[in-house]
């Protein structure tokens, strides 16, 4: 089984200010990066701009044969990076990834939501068995955790995140057949 493993740190920037959020998308291979219909570059690709939805298209830069374009709403948190990355396939369910962001809590502990695509994934946190996607985790333990995403008939998904505390890390997996 494929198994496709990194981390991606988010960024808290004081620089954010006026409603500002930051953007990091990376993908294998290199795709080309649309955001509202506009081409603005290629992967990897970092930008700083309005909090808020976003459309997000990627189109990969194929050198072995055809690989299938992904389409995205990516939500953006003032004062946050939000991170996107994909790898892509010849088919949209050939190809994985995720999008991770950070969502501020009132509480001072940190909290997890794990979504994936198919949904009813298991999920593992650190190798325990936390139960099914969607799962929302209350209280998760303040630092690095590996993420493990399980579904039959699709390929393992493994993550590496670092939750921080008063935050909730929202992580959006697609799994790939």
């Amino acid at each position: 089984v494929l198994i496709a493993a990194g981390g991606i740190s988010f960024v808290f920037r004081d620089k954010f200010v006026g409603g500002k959020a930051g953007l990091l998308v990376e993908s294998r291979p290199v795709a080309t990066v649309y955001v509202e219909g506009e081409q603005v570059g290629t992967t990897p690709y970092e930008v700083e701009r309005s909090a808020g939805e976003i459309s997000l298209r990627l189109i990969p830069i194929a050198t072995d044969g055809p690989l299938a374009p992904w389409n995205a709403k990516v939500v953006l948190t003032e004062g946050i990076t939000t991170a996107v990355r994909r790898d892509f396939g010849a088919t949209d369910e050939e190809s994985s990834g995720e999008i991770m962001s950070f969502e501020k809590i009132l509480p001072r502990g940190a909290e997890l939501v794990a979504v994936s695509t198919p949904d009813a994934a298991a999920l593992f946190i650190d190798g325990v068995n936390k139960g099914f996607t969607p799962k929302k985790i209350e209280s998760v333990a303040v630092g690095g955790h590996m993420l493990t995403f399980s579904h039959p008939g699709f390929l393992d998904r493994e993550i590496v995140v670092k939750t921080e505390a008063g935050y909730k890390l929202v992580v959006t997996s697609f799994l790939a057949k």
